[in-house]
């Protein structure tokens, strides 16, 4: 019995070979590399920091830092209470200072996370998705655009919504290196600042914002208003800090939508990433679901890092990362790895083989095979004989399998190459059936 169950999950993988070209039909790879920013782009950085002083560029980007870090950190009681709040933590104003450093020491970082992830929706989605229009909520100095344009080059006109005037001209003078053919951008300061109610784009993107928001009440809303901009056929994309309280804000969003019971049948959001259900998250208060991506370092980056405390800059190979070094013995790394949360939305039919809250999770069996595909949510831990993975799956549940040799060659070779954020073709019936001591739902 057990080699019958391997035999057919075999033949599903050599079928999903042929129709989708993935690895052994078993994983559809999202591990993408080290991300580079584009030549246009590190120009572009270059010269708008030219005439500032490294030195103040330094200190501000420390400033900068300590300013978000602030946002973003959880105190062990917030933990311990099961909520990771953003209400009550400061703002970060962005002034002409702040925005430099935020040029030099954030950007790059936005950059490879939002290509990152707008990547895997345009490969998913290559034949029936071609953004024209896009609105960009909490724009800032213009990152999104590039790294949309770069993944959807269909792109023709971009609504950024930005408050701060500082990043409005700092936006202006980037994006004027943005490669041929020409982009139609218009920037507003706020969702209603001449914004038609009515106005709907193909793709929506709130990009390291929803956490700028200073109480649940207003993201709520926002998100909401952001969904009734999405045209059918559109996506909704919210990217935030791969944290506690980032990952918090990305659940608050997630739920607002799929939850609310206002919306038309052909408004219903169909999720697309990076959950493989629709059904409520699993994730306990305690843990958050977050994916890593590595950036090269410009120029620019590794000086405002060389002014950052050395608890903030990132180990050298064979570095203790709990062992602060002082500020004239650390080395700044060429690269750093950058820890993002997201959620990707679909509107309309255009995407109905992707779950919506009507699939319940013991629905799980008659979803085609892109549903059944399950989110690798931790780095997969690979010994002599065997991989241990920690997977969301299609089922809504978080699960553990351990892949050895006998669980079947084309799943353990799958396995063995797998990287954290991959989806793998991990049937759970079929494992709990011939692992059922090494099995935990």
């Amino acid at each position: 019995a057990i080699r019958e169950r391997q035999d057919r999950l075999e033949h599903t993988a050599r079928e999903a070979r042929v129709r989708h070209g993935t690895d052994n039909g078993m994983i559809d790879r999202q591990f993408i590399g080290t991300i580079t920013l584009p030549l246009e782009l590190r120009e572009a950085i270059t010269r708008t920091l030219a005439h500032y002083p490294r030195k103040q560029l330094r200190e501000q980007a420390a400033l900068l830092s300590e300013q978000l870090r602030a946002r973003t950190r959880v105190h062990p009681r917030d933990l311990d209470s099961g909520e990771v709040p953003v209400e009550g933590r400061e703002a970060v104003v962005y002034d002409e200072g702040a925005v430099q450093a935020y040029v030099a020491y954030r950007l790059p970082a936005v950059y490879a996370c939002t290509s990152r992830v707008f990547g895997e929706l345009a490969a998913h989605h290559r034949d029936s998705f071609r953004p024209r229009n896009m609105l960009d909520f909490g724009s800032g100095p213009g990152t999104t655009v590039w790294s949309a344009r770069d993944s959807w080059p269909s792109l023709e006109a971009v609504l950024r919504v930005e408050p701060s005037l500082a990043m409005n001209i700092a936006a202006q003078r980037l994006l004027t290196y943005l490669p041929k053919p020409e982009l139609e951008v218009l920037t507003r300061r706020t969702l209603g600042d001449g914004l038609d109610a009515n106005a709907r784009f193909d793709l929506v993107v709130a990009s390291y914002a929803m956490t700028e928001l200073q109480d649940i009440a207003e993201r709520k809303r926002t998100v909401r208003t952001l969904w009734k901009h999405v045209k059918p056929g559109g996506m909704l994309i919210i990217v935030e800090p791969g944290t506690p309280v980032g990952f918090g804000a990305i659940r608050e969003a997630r739920t607002a939508l799929l939850e609310d019971k206002m919306l038309s049948p052909i408004d219903q959001p169909r999720v697309l990433g990076p959950c493989p259900h629709a059904a409520v998250c699993p994730m306990s208060r305690q843990s958050f679901c977050h994916f890593p991506q590595r950036l090269h370092r410009t120029e620019q980056l590794s000086r405002s890092k060389s002014g950052i405390t050395s608890s903030l800059a990132p180990s050298g190979k064979g570095q203790d990362p709990t062992r602060p070094h002082s500020k004239s013995t650390a080395k700044v790394a060429s690269f750093e790895d950058e820890k993002y949360s997201y959620v990707a939305l679909g509107k309309g039919s255009e995407f109905a083989d992707a779950p919506a809250p009507s699939i319940a999770p013991a629905a799980a069996s008659s979803q085609t095979e892109s549903e059944r595909k399950s989110r690798i949510i931790e780095a997969p831990a690979k010994r002599g004989g065997h991989v241990l993975l920690k997977v969301c799956s299609p089922r809504g549940q978080i699960e553990r399998h351990t892949v050895s040799r006998s669980t079947g060659k084309l799943i353990y070779k799958s396995a063995r190459k797998a990287r954290w954020s991959d989806l793998i073709l991990a049937d759970a019936r079929s494992f709990k059936e011939m692992l059922p001591s090494e099995y935990e739902s």
